[in-house]
């Protein structure tokens, strides 16, 4: 049984923190599913703060399947207020499969179930335990950018977010990637955001490190001159919308210099 007194929490954004507490509190004695991704050990800070409202923690440590089955079993005898329960740290099968089999018995421990999983489970909790992801309350993410994030969640989190929200998230993870090709799929969708809003500044800057980055690569890999047309075309549109025709001109032809280069290779 954990209980604290109330304190500050680092790496966390308090509000979230407030939310989800009170989330706790609406479906208390009713059970439910709280579900919470984070790329960093987020569980001691989310037990302290849910326990600096008065509220008595259950830590439950899942290695497999099996766990999960006994202690939902098991979960009505406990004497706490709330279950945070934690999960390795990629998804297992068994894991997955029981979460998706025994869903209802986390209502049925008519107490809140707070769910810290890593990022990566995002995904595969959605395509391979459908059931138990449409029996869930709410989604909390706590994302220290200074940590690895997975290209697919960077994905799957971009797809539900507003251009806005998009923009932010986007520039928030670039420096934290690594693998070129991933980097220039973001500094197309940052130019493309921009070039949409009219901010055609700010879309030449992210439109110009892609096609550089691309420039490299293909110099080094023929199989790149493609994306490298492509990235010239993008950016020649830029400067038509910008009035800019001069510049405009000279990335399309450059772009036809290249694909007639392509076409060449092709035919020997």
């Amino acid at each position: 049984m954990v209980r604290r007194k109330p304190g500050s929490s680092k790496g966390i954004d308090e509000k979230e923190l407030n939310k989800l507490v009170k989330e706790i509190e609406l479906i208390n004695g009713d059970g439910g599913i709280i579900v919470v991704f984070s790329n960093f050990n987020v569980a001691d800070e989310i037990v302290d703060h849910i326990a600096g409202h008065n509220k008595t923690v259950k830590r439950v440590k899942v290695e497999n399947g099996d766990d999960v089955a006994r202690y939902l079993r098991d979960c009505r005898s406990f004497d706490e207020d709330v279950i945070v329960w934690t999960f390795p740290e990629s998804p297992r099968e068994d894991i997955l499969k029981a979460l998706n089999v025994f869903r209802e018995r986390f209502i049925e421990c008519r107490k809140p179930n707070v769910l810290v999983f890593t990022l990566g489970y995002r995904i595969e909790l959605q395509k391979r335990a459908p059931d138990f992801w449409r029996y869930k309350n709410n989604v909390y993410e706590f994302i220290r950018f200074d940590r690895a994030i997975p290209y697919e969640y960077i994905d799957d989190r971009a797809a539900i977010l507003d251009v806005d929200e998009k923009i932010e998230f986007y520039e928030k993870v670039l420096d934290r990637i690594k693998n070129k090709r991933k980097k220039i799929d973001i500094l197309n969708n940052l130019g493309n955001l921009y070039l949409n809003k009219g901010e055609f500044d700010k879309a030449e800057k992210y439109y110009l490190e892609a096609l550089n980055i691309r420039k490299k690569l293909a110099k080094k890999i023929p199989s790149y001159l493609p994306d490298y047309a492509g990235a010239l075309n993008n950016l020649g549109n830029l400067y038509l919308n910008k009035g800019e025709f001069d510049k405009a001109e000279k990335c399309y032809e450059e772009a036809k210099r290249i694909y007639r280069e392509l076409r060449k290779l092709m035919r020997s």
